[in-house]
């Protein structure tokens, strides 16, 4: 499953959505996202879908303009 740590978390893709989980491992936000690549770029979450859709997230998950 593809995932990254940051200080603010860890983060995956897992199930068709994109997941932040705390530092103990717990779950704190989560949305619809199918599966790809994701990675950091900065401060920010970048990933990737199998079709190409580029996608840019904050620590909170919401989503930025590219």
């Amino acid at each position: 499953m593809p995932s990254v740590v940051t200080p603010a978390g860890t983060y995956r893709l897992s199930g068709g959505r994109l997941e932040r989980l705390d530092q103990t491992g717990r779950l704190v936000s989560s949305l619809p996202h199918p599966a790809g690549l994701l990675g950091v770029v900065g401060q920010e979450l970048v990933t990737v879908t199998p079709g190409g859709t580029l996608r840019v997230f904050g620590s909170d998950l919401t989503e930025l303009a590219r």
